[in-house]
C-alpha cells in the first residue's frame, strides 16, 4: 500500500532545505518555535523514505520546481536530496544533489516543524489515521511572502 506526505513550503524555504538556491532576504518568526509534546513515537511514525515532486513561486514571481527524496530517520533527523529547476524556464534540471541534513519533531496532536539548517523554519500537520505511519501532512513555510507545494509518496 502507498503512502502520501503532501507538503506545502515556500520557495525560500524549500530553496534553503533543498539547498536548492542562494541567500535570501528573510523574515521568520521570533522566537523560533519549537514542540511541546514530540516524543520518540511521534518522531517514529513519519519514519521512512518519501519521493516527492515540488512546484513553487518565489515573492520575486520566480517559478521553480523539483524531485525531491526525503527520508525521516523516525528519531527527529532526515535527509534531502533534490534534482531541480530553479532557473524559471521550466526546462533545465541539475542533477540530484548530495544528501543534506534538518532535524523535525512532531507533537502527539500531529502538529509539529522541520527546521532545516539555515532559513526558517516549516509548520506542519501530519496525518496517521489508517496506520502507525503518518499517510499525509502538510507543512507551511514560515518565512513571510512565498508560496510552494510539495507531494510525496511513502512506500
Amino acid at each position: 500500500m502507498k503512502q502520501t506526505l503532501v507538503l506545502m513550503l515556500s520557495a525560500c524555504a524549500m530553496a534553503l532545505v533543498l539547498d536548492l538556491g542562494g541567500a535570501r532576504a528573510q523574515t521568520c518568526p521570533s522566537p523560533q518555535p519549537s514542540c511541546s509534546t514530540s516524543n520518540s513515537t511521534t518522531l517514529a511514525q513519519g519514519s521512512g523514505t518519501y519521493v516527492c515532486t515540488q512546484v513553487g513561486v518565489s515573492n520575486s514571481n520566480t517559478v521553480a520546481g523539483a524531485v525531491v527524496v526525503i527520508t525521516l530517520n523516525g528519531a527527529g533527523a532526515g535527509t534531502f536530496s533534490a534534482a531541480q529547476n530553479n532557473n524559471g524556464t521550466g526546462s533545465t534540471f541539475t542533477d540530484f544533489s548530495a544528501p543534506a541534513a534538518f532535524t523535525y519533531c512532531i507533537n502527539a496532536d500531529g502538529t509539529g516543524y522541520v527546521f532545516p539548517t539555515s532559513g526558517c523554519p516549516l509548520a506542519g500537520v501530519f496525518d496517521n489515521a489508517v496506520s502507525t505511519v503518518f499517510q499525509e501532512g502538510r507543512l507551511i513555510d514560515t518565512t513571510e511572502g512565498n508560496a510552494e507545494a510539495i507531494v510525496c509518496n511513502h512506500s
